[in-house]
């Protein structure tokens, strides 16, 4: 896959260092928009990562930031 990136031509190479990045440079290299999220943790030891998504996927659906998805059907959005 190539990287149409003309800001970041390097991307393709850098994502590929680790796994957990091929899901960008499949689902999200081409997207229409983004969005970037800053998140404070005052104490990310004691807080579990699960509580931390659950808060960020709730405000961001909350705030229309996000597409609601339908969990029974993946593939598709409410």
């Amino acid at each position: 896959m190539e990287s149409n990136n003309k800001s970041f031509p390097s991307t393709k190479w850098l994502l590929g260092l680790k796994a957990g990045f091929f899901y960008y440079e499949v689902h999200l290299l081409n997207a229409i928009q983004r969005i970037g999220l800053q998140l404070k943790l005052f104490n990310p030891v004691s807080t579990p990562h699960q509580a931390i998504m659950d808060l960020v996927l709730s405000c961001t659906l909350k705030n229309k930031i996000l597409s609601q998805i339908d969990l029974q059907n993946p593939l598709s959005c409410i």
